[in-house]
């Protein structure tokens, strides 16, 4: 997945708190290169999902990117960064929502 995909920080709300998460993703054209990536992962254990018909892996469980980072490893220096970064941090909750936070203080006046 080094040359044709990589590692991202994505954002997400839920119940009104952004939330900060990690993912890996992996794009071919090639349809017998993405089945046979599948094929490994699948071996493996590794849970993923199938995206934008079928060209795409993503695996958002960072239970699964760590043990594909155990076991596959990655020669990209920015991935294996981007990982450590995530891992460090012991709170992936941004902020509340401002809306919620606004229709509070409208409720509160």
């Amino acid at each position: 997945m080094d040359t044709d995909g990589g590692c991202y920080f994505h954002k997400h709300t839920t119940n009104s708190f952004t939330y900060r998460n990690f993912g890996m993703c992996f794009t071919s054209f090639s349809l017998p290169l993405v089945r046979s990536v599948s094929k490994v992962l699948k071996s493996l254990g590794i849970k993923f999902s199938l995206a934008h018909n079928n060209t795409r892996i993503c695996i958002y469980s960072i239970k699964d990117i760590i043990k594909y980072f155990n076991i596959v490893g990655s020669s990209n220096p920015k991935n294996q960064s981007k990982l450590n970064l995530y891992l460090s941090k012991t709170n992936h909750r941004i902020r509340r929502s401002t809306q919620v936070v606004d229709e509070a203080r409208l409720e509160s006046v």
